[in-house]
């Protein structure tokens, strides 16, 4: 074991990962019941493994990764570590619904879901909740999948943790199905406002332009759009444009992900349709989205 824990230190993860094959053997050594010992080695490989994927993008760590984490999952559960059990639930949701497993993924966000309501851990239900949610939206039902998001919305605003980040990922799906299911509802009067302030509050957090605050300038303008405010809509673009050029070094980093904003909001924004828009603007967005094409 200490072999494992020295790899481990000098940060040389394939190292780690040659050990695997020895798992069991490694835990035969640690005596009953359960201990952060034996947590802490299912926790080493498992880092071992998000390093391998973080240097090599490699999908060969999947399936380690899952057996990995449901064994953790056993584990903390005899060990009464049900917050953390409910985290690393949500943890192999997200990762089986990223490989394409939805129901499974699915089974294991409800049972996270019932962890937290069975403990009042409310930063586990806000993840169990969003996740819940949008597997639903994605899914067409979009009435479920609004009540869902609810859920975790008010969870977030009572979770032990900050919660300024979760309400970042929670508002703009949430927003997103309102607009499905009830073009602008009053709701989103409420709800657009609030995506704004947490997004930037998150980039100030982060100390760098966040795509959260992108987006809330664009689902801003797609309210005003709803609501008969088209000045209003223009001036959310200038505003998106503007920090467009204020950032352009993180832009250029995320090239790929921001162009395909970009082109998004060209088809849903009327101010920016070649036909019916404001010339000016279209012209500056599209010089915009020539350059981000060329990254």
């Amino acid at each position: 074991m200490e072999i494992v824990r020295a790899a481990d230190a000098t940060d040389d993860w394939r190292e780690v990962l040659k050990w695997q094959g020895r798992l069991e053997e490694l835990m035969a050594f640690i005596p009953e019941p359960p201990s952060d010992v034996s947590e802490q080695v299912l926790a080493l490989f498992l880092e071992a493994h998000r390093k391998g994927v973080a240097s090599t993008g490699s999908t060969e760590h999947a399936l380690p990764m899952v057996a990995l984490q449901t064994r953790r999952v056993a584990l903390l559960g005899k060990m009464e570590r049900f917050r953390d059990q409910g985290e690393e639930m949500c943890s192999l949701a997200d990762r089986l619904f990223t490989a394409g497993k939805r129901q499974e993924s699915v089974w294991w966000l409800e049972r996270a879901r019932k962890v937290a309501e069975a403990h009042g851990f409310f930063s586990v239900e806000c993840r169990a909740c969003l996740g819940l949610g949008d597997e639903s939206v994605e899914d067409g039902r979009h009435e479920q999948g609004v009540d869902l998001l609810r859920n975790a919305l008010a969870a977030a605003s009572l979770s032990e943790d900050e919660h300024i980040f979760a309400e970042a990922c929670i508002l703009p799906t949430l927003i997103e199905a309102l607009f499905t299911t009830n073009n602008a509802p009053d709701e989103l009067e409420t709800l657009v406002p609030r995506f704004r302030a947490a997004a930037k509050a998150e980039s100030r957090k982060k100390k760098r332009l966040g795509f959260a605050e992108m987006r809330s300038l664009y689902l801003s303008a797609r309210l005003h759009e709803a609501r008969g405010r088209p000045d209003e809509a223009v001036g959310e673009v200038r505003a998106l444009l503007a920090l467009i050029r204020e950032n352009r070094a993180t832009v250029q980093e995320m090239a790929v992900s921001f162009r395909a904003f970009m082109e998004q909001a060209s088809v849903d924004l009327n101010v920016l349709d070649p036909e019916t828009g404001d010339d000016e603007l279209i012209d500056v967005w599209v010089d915009e989205l020539t350059r981000l094409r060329g990254v």
